[in-house]
C-alpha cells in the first residue's frame, strides 16, 4: 500500500507548516480589506457617512507609519442669500471640466509637509473615485442646490434649455495633516449659448479652512467646506450674471459662515 504524502515527509511538519501558515493567510486577508475610502460629495448624497466615519479609525496603520516617518511608498518631492432667487428650468447648469495637479491626482489621498515640500501618499485612504470626479460631483450638487436648477451633460441638453458652463482649474489642494486644507483655484462661468447676458468670466481664489477634528476625515471635511464655499460664490455670480448685476455684490453675498478663509484674486471678463 502506497504512503500519503503526510506519512511520507512527517506529519508532524506538514501539521507545524499548516500552522505557520494560517495566520500569513489571515494577516493577507487583513491587509487587502484596510483601505478606507472618502468623499467631497455633500453629505445630503452620503447619508451615512458620519456614522460610517465614526466606526473607522482616523489612520490605517500603513498611513499612520507614513505620517510619523514622513515617507511613503510613492514619491517624495519639493449659502448665498443672492442664490435663492429658483427660476425653476429656465436654464440648468453643466461642470463640465475639472484640473487639479498631477501630484495629487491619483487614488491615495496626499499630505503635504508641514515645514517643506515633501508629499506623503496615503495608500491606505483613498478616494471614493478620481478626484476630479469627486470635486466636479461635489459642485455640481452644491450649485443644483442653491440655484434649484438641475446640472446637466453636454450630451444631455436640447436647444431649447440655455445651459451656464462652469470649468475649474486648481493650482493647489493642499492637505496638511491634522491642521488645514488649501485651494488655489481659478473657475471660468460661461453665460449659454446665443444669450445677450455678455461675456464669461474668469475668477481666482485661494481659499483655506481648519481640519474639522483629526485625522483624514478631518481634511477631507475641511475640503468639502471649502468646495462648498465656493460653490456660493460661483452660485451668487450665475444669480448677478443672470439679471445683469455687478458681480462685486456676489462676492459679498457668497461669502457664507462656514469657517472658510478665501484670499479674493479678482475676476476679469473674457
Amino acid at each position: 500500500m502506497h504512503k500519503s504524502f503526510v506519512q511520507r515527509h512527517g506529519g508532524g511538519r506538514f501539521k507545524a507548516f499548516a500552522v505557520l501558515a494560517v495566520p500569513v493567510l489571515l494577516a493577507a486577508c487583513a491587509t487587502a480589506t484596510s483601505s478606507r475610502y472618502y468623499s467631497l460629495q455633500p453629505a445630503a448624497a452620503i447619508p451615512d457617512a458620519a456614522s460610517q466615519a465614526a466606526r473607522v479609525p482616523m489612520l490605517t496603520a500603513q498611513d499612520s507609519h507614513a505620517v510619523k516617518s514622513g515617507s511613503s511608498s510613492g514619491v517624495s518631492t519639493a449659502s448665498p442669500s443672492g442664490a435663492s432667487g429658483n427660476r425653476g428650468m429656465a436654464y440648468a447648469l453643466g461642470v463640465q471640466s475639472v484640473t487639479v495637479p498631477a501630484q495629487v491626482d491619483r487614488p491615495q489621498i496626499v499630505l503635504n509637509g508641514r515645514d517643506d515640500a515633501s508629499v506623503t501618499l496615503l495608500n491606505g485612504s483613498l478616494w471614493a473615485s478620481p478626484l476630479t470626479d469627486e470635486i466636479r460631483l461635489a459642485v455640481s450638487s452644491d450649485l443644483s442646490r442653491e440655484l434649484g436648477v438641475p446640472v446637466v451633460q453636454q450630451s444631455e441638453v436640447s436647444g431649447k434649455l440655455p445651459v451656464w458652463r462652469v470649468g475649474l482649474n486648481f493650482q493647489r489642494f493642499d492637505s496638511v495633516y491634522n491642521q488645514r486644507a488649501v485651494v488655489g483655484v481659478n473657475w471660468r462661468i460661461t453665460p449659454p449659448e446665443k444669450s445677450s447676458l455678455g461675456s464669461a468670466i474668469l475668477c481666482t481664489a485661494v481659499a483655506s479652512a481648519s481640519a474639522a477634528g483629526t485625522g483624514v476625515q478631518g481634511l477631507v471635511q475641511a475640503h468639502r467646506r471649502i468646495l462648498a464655499q465656493l460653490s456660493s460664490i460661483m452660485a451668487a455670480q450665475i444669480s448677478a450674471l443672470q439679471t445683469e448685476q455687478p458681480i462685486e455684490q456676489a462676492l459679498i453675498e457668497g461669502h457664507g459662515t462656514e469657517n472658510v478663509a478665501v484670499q479674493w484674486k479678482g475676476c476679469s471678463v473674457l
